[in-house]
Order: C-alpha cells, then sequence, then structure tokens
C-alpha cells in the first residue's frame, strides 16, 4: 500500500496535522472498529478494553515530536515515529509506524525502549499514562503474541491499527480484531495443587 515506512509516515503526517488542526486527533482518522464489542473470552476483553483506553485518549492530541530523538544521552538515537499529547487523559501517545513484514519484530523493542526513555524524561509518569499504538501493514505471530502478552499478561494499554485500502484508492485505518491477538487458550483456573 504504501511504498516505503517514510511514505507511510508521510501520509500519517500529513492526516494528524490536518485532524489537529481542526481540533481532533488520530480517531479522527481511524475508520473501523465496533466499539460495542464484547469479548468472548477474559483475554479478548482485556484486549478490548486496552481499546478502548486507547481510543478515550485519541479524541484531541496535539504532536511533540515526529520522528525526532528524545534521548536523554548524548549520542544516544531513539525516534518513536510521533510523540503525542492527549489533553483530556493527559497522557502521551506513542506511534509506532511498520510498513513490511520482517521489521514488526523490532516493534516491541523499541516501544519499551521509548517507554523506559519517557520516564527517565517523567519520572514519575505511570504506565496507566502512556499509550502505545501500533500502525502495521502485517501482523506476524511474533508480533500477535508479544501484543497480547504486553496487554493481557503487563496490563499495558497498546490499540493496533493496520492501514487499508478505501474507495477511490483512499488509505484508511481500521483496528485489528481483538480476537485475532489471542492465541490460543489461555488458563485462567487454579488447580488445588498449585495451593
Amino acid at each position: 500500500m504504501f511504498d516505503s515506512e517514510q511514505k507511510m509516515q508521510e501520509w500519517l503526517s500529513k492526516k494528524l496535522s490536518e485532524a489537529t488542526e481542526s481540533g481532533g486527533g488520530l480517531n479522527d482518522i481511524i475508520d473501523e472498529f465496533n466499539e460495542n464489542s464484547h469479548g468472548k473470552s477474559r483475554p479478548e476483553t482485556r484486549v478490548i478494553d486496552s481499546y478502548h483506553q486507547c481510543l478515550e485518549s485519541l479524541g484531541v492530541n496535539e504532536v511533540i515530536f515526529e520522528d525526532e530523538n528524545i534521548s536523554l544521552k548524548k549520542g544516544d538515537i531513539l525516534k518513536p515515529d510521533f510523540l503525542l499529547y492527549a489533553p483530556g487523559t493527559e497522557s502521551l501517545v506513542i506511534l509506532e509506524l511498520k510498513n513490511i513484514a520482517n521489521p514488526t519484530r523490532q516493534v516491541g523493542t523499541e516501544l519499551g525502549a521509548y517507554s523506559g526513555e519517557l520516564k527517565s524524561h517523567l519520572p514519575f509518569i505511570s504506565d496507566a499514562d502512556i499509550i502505545h499504538v501500533v500502525i502495521a501493514s502485517h501482523w506476524p505471530t511474533l508480533l500477535r503474541h508479544y501484543i497480547f502478552n504486553e496487554i493481557f499478561w503487563m496490563q499495558r494499554n497498546i490499540l493496533c491499527l493496520e492501514p487499508y485500502e478505501k474507495e477511490n484508492d483512499q488509505v484508511g485505518l481500521r483496528a485489528i480484531p481483538p480476537a485475532s491477538l489471542i492465541e490460543g487458550d489461555v488458563p485462567l483456573a487454579i488447580s488445588p495443587k498449585h495451593i
């Protein structure tokens, strides 16, 4: 859909600029997400709750940085694709883009590094005040497992989006179905042998 990640970033930069100039945010760019959906399992419900938490922070946004170094250490380079501020929830939003299949494995490393650096800037910020949005063209097994672990076991707020082709060769964003992030059954019962 995009020739490169740079083209994807340019497209999103233009769309975000249009949305924020009119007092909106990333929510204005997202076309498809069934906000009334209910999970069929506890893990799926947690993913849906994560999506809702993220969407609350995407109604009004200000772009703080776009592909700029946020590292405090001289010589280190940490460049999130976008760093947004959500005044409504007083949250920081890290937006990471991936346009080709293989580099999606880097998402986990990058999100962790960017979150850690933000905590260096703001030592008392909580995980709940950092929202992660991943926009990827491909969602391989490794990335889906990583995202599920972060949302379900680590209780982080992550929204998973993918670009798609709309009518008239337009590009839109839609949420990855929460059920597609669940890999197998998660045993939540405790055996008497564990007590």
